[in-house]
């Protein structure tokens, strides 16, 4: 009896024993591990070009959006940090870290606003013509790889003009370059991911200068400004220049003008007529150093359809600009929405016109009769 009970004692001990050391591996297992900083150096993506940001030095501060996923959802819900570059390298005030989290992905845009916008819908405002970079495509962070490289871009578009004297006997003093018609906004937003801007707020705007026009032109700081992408159909966008006091204003040609490009028209002054010449139009990408720059490409979409109410297809491309005809005299900019209603069950033609789309995708063939892309 003493012996079985010596026993018993023993496996007793070995079960106490065991229970102990599973408890200790059960209180592992919930012991949280310490967060991680995330850091993050920049290059700014440029052209040698005038009045842009070419890097970004000490004291400069930029909004940082950490996602869990790259999926559209995710994007919405993306935490929003200040992040504050010292020594070369940016870090959050206060600091992006993971917590329990194991992975992220990192987008940003400079320079800094205290605002709870979407990073999908950041404001651009040109009245104080600054030049609103953005990272595009999450960058990955985890654990093992909190250090990371964000390569910034410029959102916004850019217009200069170079005027030469052809016979003009006034001083030709340039005092005022404005711009106005219902595709050119003053305010807009970004969406720092893929690039986009928005026009919000359609208003002219006036661009103040002080420069002699010159017999041959300028051959440098030549008069230029950054404005919100649109598109010019050719006749409903005005350039207005003011020279010795007076008004001279010209149609801009027909025109995408997209994000991350500037645009260099070339015009000539004689007595009482300023002459805007569009096939000398120069593009310049503010964001590949290099003359193979990539000019956006030009797309045509034509889709004729019976249905009362017609849905956009998804198109997929960076800084994306252009034109919808709905087909019933309707029409607006590309991006201001993604449906139209119709008043009768007709057949329509919707004709989408766009620069920069590398991809377009129809989510339904319900009422659609006929897909022209041979001009996409």
């Amino acid at each position: 009896m003493n012996r079985m009970t010596a026993i018993q004692r023993y496996f007793l001990l070995v079960l106490v024993c065991a229970v102990v050391v599973a408890c200790k591996d059960d209180d592992k297992e919930y012991v949280e591990e310490p967060a991680t900083e995330v850091t993050f150096t920049t290059t700014v993506q440029t052209r040698a070009v005038t009045n842009v940001v070419t890097k970004l030095d000490d004291g400069d501060a930029m909004n940082v959006f950490m996602a869990e996923e790259t999926a559209d959802e995710s994007l919405q819900q993306a935490r929003n940090y200040k992040a504050v570059c010292q020594g070369g390298v940016w870090k959050g005030v206060p600091a992006i870290e993971f917590g329990s989290s194991a992975k992220g992905y990192l987008y940003a845009v400079y320079p800094y606003q205290e605002t709870s916008a979407k990073m999908n819908a950041v404001p651009v405002d040109i009245t104080s013509q600054t030049d609103y970079l953005y990272s595009g495509n999450g960058v990955a962070v985890s654990r093992n790889n909190p250090k990371v490289v964000l390569t910034m871009k410029h959102a916004l578009a850019a217009l200069a003009f170079n005027i030469k004297n052809d016979n003009y006997a006034g001083e030709g003093k340039l005092e005022q370059i404005s711009i106005s018609g219902k595709p050119v906004c003053k305010s807009g937003t970004l969406d720092v991911s893929s690039g986009a801007v928005k026009g919000t707020v359609s208003a002219k705007y006036e661009y103040a200068c002080n420069v002699n026009i010159q017999q041959n032109g300028w051959e440098e700081n030549i008069p230029e400004f950054f404005c919100i992408p649109f598109v010019s159909s050719g006749s409903d966008v005005t350039v207005t220049f003011k020279i010795d006091g007076e008004d001279y204003p010209c149609q801009l040609p027909k025109y995408g003008v997209a994000g991350g490009m500037k645009y260099i028209f070339y015009l000539s002054l004689t007595e009482g007529k300023l002459t805007l010449f569009p096939e000398q139009t120069k593009q310049i990408s503010l964001n590949v150093d290099s003359d193979s720059m990539s000019i956006p490409n030009y797309s045509l979409l034509k889709i004729v359809h019976d249905n009362a109410l017609f849905i956009l297809p998804s198109f997929k491309g960076e800084g994306i600009v252009g034109t919808i005809l709905w087909g019933d005299g309707k029409s607006e900019e590309y991006g201001a929405t993604s449906e139209h209603s119709y008043e009768n069950g007709q057949s329509h033609t919707v004709t989408v016109e766009t620069w920069g789309t590398e991809e377009v995708s129809l989510s339904s063939l319900v009422g659609i009769s006929e897909i022209d892309l041979s001009d996409f």
